[in-house]
């Protein structure tokens, strides 16, 4: 107990912006070591598991891609930094931004997965191409040609802990695959 209560005060008495998952040098702005990640829930987080390029891409190391449990379309889910994405076989980010849904990343849904991107919802395909750009407040999956959207709406706490979220409020209209409403 000890030793856990010295740890905690340790650990909140770092300075402001420092933090355990920092990719920065302390001299230069260039990576030191990758980010964590986490592909497997039992596992846990693994330290190292991304490299930032130079131009800020990220990439799975290769000592873990071929651990990634990946789908038939060749695309495997990664948490990154707080958030889903979509890597190809190469380990490339090819899909950032996807949210949670049901305790793990969105999924494909006729081809297409929910993105967001500066508070906006779009989708994007298999390839990582944006098929409808983000430009809602909120988005529900394809389901028969169509993805409800909404513009106004907010996401918000159903439950004390946060644990569950819906979107609330707003106008919501039905869209197609090529973001066009149906006549």
């Amino acid at each position: 107990m000890k030793v856990t209560l010295i740890f905690l005060c340790s650990y909140l008495m770092l300075p402001a912006g420092v933090s355990q998952t920092d990719n920065r040098n302390a001299n230069d702005n260039r990576p030191a070591a990758g980010l964590p990640c986490m592909f497997d829930v039992d596992r846990g987080e693994v330290p190292d598991c991304i490299h930032v390029g130079v131009d800020g891409s990220r990439s799975v190391t290769s000592r873990y891609l071929k651990e990634l449990p990946f789908t038939a379309n060749g695309l495997a889910a990664v948490w990154i930094a707080g958030g889903w994405t979509y890597v190809n076989r190469e380990g490339r980010v090819v899909i950032n931004g996807v949210p949670n849904s049901d305790n793990g990343p969105d999924e494909f849904h006729e081809g297409l997965v929910r993105f967001v991107k500066g508070h906006k919802y779009g989708f994007a395909d298999r390839k990582g191409r944006v098929v409808i750009p983000p430009q809602y407040d909120g988005a529900m999956p394809f389901q028969g040609g169509q993805a409800r959207v909404c513009l106004g709406c907010v996401d918000k706490c159903v439950d004390r802990d946060c644990e569950h979220k819906a979107f609330q409020g707003g106008k919501w209209f039905s869209i197609n695959k090529k973001g066009l409403i149906p006549k």
